[in-house]
């Protein structure tokens, strides 16, 4: 490859100015040039590097910023996620204190619904005892009243035994009385006392003889109808 005869001079005048030796204006302006033009491009490399500078400190301050709100983030996360945990313990184990005191509650229930069925047959029992109680409070009233009954019926027994007493004694003076009649009826005839006075005298003694019978027969009536009531 051929060089241009520019720069294989200004690259000879470089390494001779290098070992000191004497340069040409020419070669000098041309490195001056260069050197110009090297600058310029470095401040715009610079201005370059500095812009991108500039924007890389305030990406930097941005990603510190969003740093620093994904660690308080992260921070209210984890404080959030130990919270949850204390209270994911906390209703663990009130999740298991709720079910002991359900099995309690359920064993109370049972307890319950036995002494429910217990009572209701101790219940049916008691009513059955209190039909049967209150047929016996029946029967002792009709004892009673019974027993009453008895006592009047006792009472006017006694007193128709009485009456019948009476009766029988008034009987027994009435058959005496008849056996004294036929006695003088008898001794009348022996006598041989007239048929006229024998017929009135038996007369006599029988209409006597019936009005004595007649008010014990009214007598026996009334007591008669009195045992009936």
């Amino acid at each position: 490859m051929d060089i241009p005869p520019e720069t294989d001079r200004y690259i000879k005048e470089m390494i001779e100015h290098s070992f000191d030796l004497p340069v040409s204006a020419s070669t000098l302006s041309l490195k001056l040039l260069a050197s110009k033009d090297a600058r310029l491009r470095l401040r715009n490399k610079k201005n370059l590097l500095e812009k991108r500078l500039m924007e890389n400190a305030t990406h930097l301050d941005q990603y510190k910023a969003e740093a620093t709100m994904s660690a308080q983030g992260l921070k209210r996360c984890v404080e959030e996620k130990e919270s949850v945990v204390t209270r994911f313990v906390e209703l663990t184990d009130q999740k298991d204190k709720l079910q002991k005191e359900c099995m309690l509650y359920k064993k109370d229930i049972e307890r319950l619904i036995e002494s429910c069925d217990f009572f209701r047959k101790e219940n049916e029992e008691l009513r059955t005892k209190l039909n049967v109680c209150n047929n016996v409070i029946a029967i002792c009233y009709e004892i009673e009243s019974l027993k009453k009954d008895k006592e009047q019926l006792r009472n006017n027994l006694f007193k128709a035994e009485e009456e019948v007493e009476l009766i029988f004694e008034e009987n027994k003076l009435l058959e005496r009385e008849n056996k004294w009649v036929h006695k003088q009826v008898n001794k009348e005839k022996r006598e041989g006392c007239s048929g006229f006075d024998s017929e009135d005298g038996s007369i006599t003694c029988v209409k006597e003889r019936e009005t004595k019978v007649i008010p014990e027969e009214g007598f026996n009536k009334s007591v008669m109808e009195q045992m009936i009531e």
